[in-house]
């Protein structure tokens, strides 16, 4: 089923580029605020201590509540509670960084995805020993919600 959906995606960007859709063109300012939402999620996560619970909350309203996970193995992950609650526990020993660099973006209507890559590295709170780092390319699906924020909807990563 949600190899279906991202099938539908990838056509619906696809159609959406070939047409001269005036109802949904796209502005620089539709471009800049996608860029900003991936940009805040990834300063958010260096710039805070996830360990806490109520920090941790406030990251999660990054993701809408259909939030879909593409691992690079496996199966689709559609439940946004239990995706979150795993990246929870490993920030409570492990603090992450992210070095970004956004290689596209692309906006249509109230949907946009978004190709870029980093640097991650997680290093044990206590210790401070690097957990590990890892160079990752990853494609994110951001949908506008009904506030005008955007907010992942499906991400993949390598």
């Amino acid at each position: 089923m949600k190899k279906l959906i991202y099938l539908i995606l990838i056509i619906f960007f696809a159609c959406n580029n070939k047409k001269n859709n005036t109802a949904l063109a796209t502005t620089n300012s539709d471009k800049d605020a996608v860029r900003k939402a991936i940009i805040n999620n990834y300063d958010f996560i260096n710039n805070n201590n996830l360990s806490d619970s109520l920090t941790f909350n406030r990251f999660k309203t990054f993701y809408s509540d259909s939030f879909v996970l593409g691992p690079s193995e496996g199966n689709p992950l559609s439940n946004k509670e239990t995706i979150l609650e795993e990246w929870r526990e490993l920030f409570k020993e492990n603090k992450a960084t992210f070095d970004l660099k956004i290689n596209r973006v692309e906006v249509s209507g109230n949907l946009a995805y978004v190709l870029y890559h980093y640097n991650e590295k997680l290093t044990n709170i206590e210790t401070g020993d690097l957990y590990f780092e890892v160079i990752q390319s990853a494609i994110a699906i951001l949908k506008k919600d009904s506030f005008g924020n955007w907010k992942f909807e499906v991400l993949r990563w390598n």
